[in-house]
Formats: C-alpha cells, sequence, structure tokens
C-alpha cells in the first residue's frame, strides 16, 4: 500500500469514529385553535389561519423546508415539542413558567387577554383583581391565560375547548371566561353549534368584554434545536416581519376580528 493509500485508509477510520453533525428536521407542531391556526396540514402551505401563514410565507421565502406534524390538542402540542430538536409552535406567550423553557425566535404578533363576563355582573380588568376576587374562572387548557393565573396560584376551571367555557358562563358554573381576541368569534361560532346552546344566539348581546392585558406571541423552537439551525429560523421570521407580504397577512386577519362584547 503506497502513502497516498496508506493516508486515505486511515483518514475513513478516523471519520467513521467521529458523530456526524446532521441539520434539524424542522416540524411545526400545531393544533387548530380560533383564527391563529385554523387547518393544520398535511403541509405547512396547505395551512390556514394567522400564526400557520406567517410560519408558511417566512420558510418558503428562506427556503427552509418544514413538516407539518398531525394536529392534536394544543397542550399535548407543547408537551410533544418541547424535547424534540428542530421542533416549532407558531404560537406561544412568553410567561414566567415558560421563559426557560424554549428557544424564543420571533414575536410575530400582539393580542389581547379578554376577560368575558355577563352584561349587569362583575368585571374584572386584571390578573391581579382576579386573584384577589377569586370568581370562578375558565381558562383553555394550554393557554397564557392558564399558565399566568397558575403561577400566581389562582385555581382555574380548565376545558380543552373555548367554547365550551362559554357556555358554562351563560349557564352560571363560571364568572369569567379568559380569552384572546382572534379566539372570540370561532369561539362564539362553535359555540352555537352546540345541542345544549338552544337560544343562546338571543343572548350573544349580552356579553362583555374587558381587556385584561396585551399578549405578544411568539414563534418558538425547541431547546433541543442546534444553535445554528434556530438562527437560521429566526433569521427567516425576523426578515419576514420587514415584508409587505407579512403586514398583508396581519391585516387579513385582523379585518375579521369581532366587535362581539364590545
Amino acid at each position: 500500500m503506497n502513502k497516498v493509500m496508506q493516508v486515505m485508509f486511515w483518514a475513513s477510520l478516523l471519520m467513521s469514529g467521529v458523530p456526524q453533525v446532521r441539520a434539524s428536521e424542522f416540524t411545526v407542531y400545531a393544533s387548530p385553535l380560533g383564527e391563529y391556526m385554523i387547518k393544520v396540514g398535511p403541509s405547512l402551505d396547505e395551512s390556514t389561519g394567522l400564526m400557520m401563514e406567517i410560519a408558511a410565507a417566512a420558510f418558503r421565502q428562506a427556503g427552509l423546508q418544514v413538516k407539518v406534524a398531525p394536529s392534536m390538542p394544543w397542550a399535548r402540542a407543547q408537551v410533544e415539542a418541547m424535547h424534540q430538536p428542530g421542533a416549532i409552535l407558531v404560537l406561544l406567550a412568553k410567561t414566567p413558567a415558560r421563559e426557560d423553557q424554549w428557544r424564543w425566535l420571533s414575536m410575530m404578533y400582539t393580542d389581547k387577554i379578554y376577560g368575558i363576563t355577563i352584561r349587569e355582573k362583575a368585571v374584572f380588568s386584571s390578573f391581579d383583581e382576579i386573584k384577589t376576587k377569586k370568581p370562578r374562572v375558565a381558562v383553555k387548557i394550554g393557554t397564557a391565560s392558564e399558565s399566568i393565573l397558575k403561577s400566581m396560584g389562582v385555581a382555574v376551571d380548565s376545558t380543552p375547548d373555548e367554547h365550551r367555557n362559554l357556555l358554562k358562563l351563560f349557564y352560571d358554573r363560571v364568572d369569567v371566561v379568559l380569552l384572546q381576541g382572534m379566539v372570540l368569534y370561532p369561539a362564539v361560532q362553535a359555540m352555537l353549534k352546540e345541542r345544549y346552546a338552544d337560544n343562546l344566539h338571543l343572548r350573544i348581546k349580552d356579553l362583555r368584554r374587558t381587556q385584561i392585558m396585551d399578549v405578544p406571541l411568539w414563534i418558538v423552537t425547541s431547546r433541543k434545536t442546534p444553535e445554528i439551525e434556530a438562527r437560521r429560523l429566526q433569521e427567516a421570521l425576523e426578515r419576514f416581519k420587514q415584508s409587505p407580504e407579512y403586514r398583508a397577512i396581519v391585516r387579513k386577519y385582523e379585518a375579521r376580528l369581532t366587535s362581539i362584547g364590545q
């Protein structure tokens, strides 16, 4: 074996013992949620909703290949994505409990959290007021409101569906429902389709909403995602935020916001 062949032979042996670094496979984990995530999959470009369309356009513009995991309940999507390299959530609010759990890539939209009550009954305008006055409060599992209230030690009635919380409000099982602006109208429409919602369409005018706080919404990735890959995602999102296409998507969905409860 000549010297050149010997060098190549030993080099191949050395390389065979070195772990090969592979780029992360990016996957969005999502669940139908208000106007944010309306249709999930089978691909990102076939998905609809404010945050799904922002993510699809941003990653497409950057030439990034991103898959969509099968739709699942929102709380489960967060658990599944948390420890998967390359996993992406297109919608998450930064709360104290979540701060260290994710890589926060880019803040893409600011919505509002509202306290929904029945007219002529008590209203609540802050989380501190809810903690002090101790109303019966309903939230969706996996939402920012649930995370914030639990971190404050407030007991909450957590359910998988926003519209069922509105039913509880009308039937006096809770005093206030917390939800976000992009969720209110879809939740009302879903509630009216329930078999126990007879004549509730006549009472929609009795709903009252009070702003609790602004809620910045982020696109995040798992902390298991390699730093170089996280930067690729972050750069794509930050660049897209400056584009006319981003502003057009936001305008389209803001035009659908409801005046219910005003």
